[in-house]
């Protein structure tokens, strides 16, 4: 028997049953981990936890679309501007190369480096957590 006493409620160790309950307390046994949870509860998890997931991937969907664009920008400068001019290349066309590669491929990778620093942790948290969800189910045959 266990004599730890938490607001006068005294648990048996072995059963984990009640023993001495104080008049108008109650005890909740709340769940304490993933497998204590029902399946309907885990499947709504799940699919949140998938939400959370796509809108922590979407965040990446714009600076890595405008950083392809400013890679073929650059490309692009590159043939048209520098090559035929190689030998007479002007300041004005070498900064708009110099912009074209600054504005479009560097802001962008700032900007994703920017979000994985603070999305990374959440990415790998919420895919853990999915891949243990759908284990769960798997082994209650719920899947």
């Amino acid at each position: 028997m266990n004599n730890d006493i938490n607001n006068g409620v005294v648990m048996d160790e072995n059963t984990g049953t009640v023993i001495n309950q104080p008049y108008g307390t109650t005890v909740i046994q709340q769940p304490v981990t993933l497998w204590d949870e029902n399946s309907c509860v885990l499947r709504t998890e799940r699919a949140l936890c998938a939400e959370k997931l796509w809108e922590l991937r979407s965040k990446r969907i714009l600076p890595f679309i405008w950083g392809i664009f400013g890679i073929i920008l650059t490309i692009y400068c590159l043939l048209k501007i520098v090559i035929p001019n190689l030998f007479g290349l002007s300041p004005h066309d070498l900064a708009v190369v110099y912009m074209a590669m600054f504005f479009g491929v560097v802001i962008p990778l700032g900007w994703l480096i920017w979000i994985r620093k603070q999305d990374d942790e959440l990415l790998v948290y919420y895919k853990a957590r999915i891949k243990l969800i759908k284990h769960i189910l798997r082994v209650r045959g719920d899947y």
